[in-house]
């Protein structure tokens, strides 16, 4: 999948330029139901932008973002599709692993994320079960035309989760979404797409669907992956309570007494 990426024309850029909230692709089928970004992260961005950057190369830090199910459902034309702004019809099987790193800016704060590209034949599923660690997003494929990779992207979203290995107390943030959409009737599009929403639902993902020839509906979903991945970012991060200077004053007292060979320092309290 790796190739030189050529010069990112204005278009391009914009799609990663993110300054308002990426709705989801059904209001009804997602866990996430923040209508903006939340107050934490904009009170972040706003007045502690320095609390969201890495004191080695100020950015911010990487997050890790896995895409997985069956072969040939269209994982890497996906990352392809909004990493090099072009769609390749003809089919080769990623071998073992592979990975991109995609930069976008969100609220003017960089925002970085691992593409990680898993294939999806059965003798590379032990192979890449130890890149499943550190997970801060699943992305789980499955072919619209092909309704048998359903059941396959559920299983893959469970032993992803089960390897994830995140510290926290809900599942790893997952996306459940539907590849290939050009290629049904409108009949076979509305069985597809009920069963997929209402898995979905049960397994507590948001739900998508797109297809590789449509640039605009790729790059909602990877608009919408970084910035659930942005806000989980900044959720970790807490903020400093700001403190008076009455507030100041006292807690420098209070340091100075159990301080004892300090005491001289504050003698103009006498």
């Amino acid at each position: 999948m790796r190739k030189i990426r050529r010069y990112l024309s204005g278009d391009e850029l914009e799609k990663r330029l993110i300054r308002y909230f990426q709705r989801p692709h059904r209001l009804n089928i997602t866990p996430y139901v923040n209508e903006d970004f939340s107050s934490h992260c904009l009170e972040l961005t706003n007045g502690h932008k320095d609390l969201l950057l890495l004191p080695t190369d100020d950015m911010l830090a990487m997050r890790k973002v896995i895409f997985v199910g069956e072969s040939a459902v269209g994982k890497t034309s996906l990352i392809t599709k909004f990493y090099y702004g072009e769609f390749d019809p003809s089919y080769t099987s990623t071998l073992g692993i592979d990975f991109q790193l995609e930069r976008f800016v969100v609220l003017n704060c960089e925002h970085r994320l691992q593409l990680w590209d898993t294939a999806g034949q059965e003798r590379y599923r032990a192979i890449a079960i130890p890149f499943y660690r550190g997970s801060s997003t699943i992305v789980s494929i499955f072919d619209m035309s092909n309704p048998s990779t359903i059941a396959s992207a559920i299983d893959y979203i469970s032993i992803a989760r089960l390897h994830s290995q995140t510290v926290r107390n809900s599942p790893t943030p997952t996306f459940l979404v539907g590849n290939k959409l050009d290629l049904l009737t409108p009949c076979e599009y509305r069985e597809i797409s009920e069963r997929g929403q209402k898995v979905a639902k049960e397994i507590g993902a948001e739900y998508f669907e797109v297809s590789c020839k449509d640039t605009a509906g790729v790059t909602k979903l990877f608009r919408r992956i970084a910035l659930i991945n942005f806000e989980d970012f900044c959720a970790e991060i807490p903020i400093p309570i700001e403190m008076s200077p009455f507030e100041k004053f006292i807690s420098r007292i209070f340091r100075l007494k159990k301080n004892p060979d300090r005491k001289k320092s504050w003698c103009f309290l006498n």
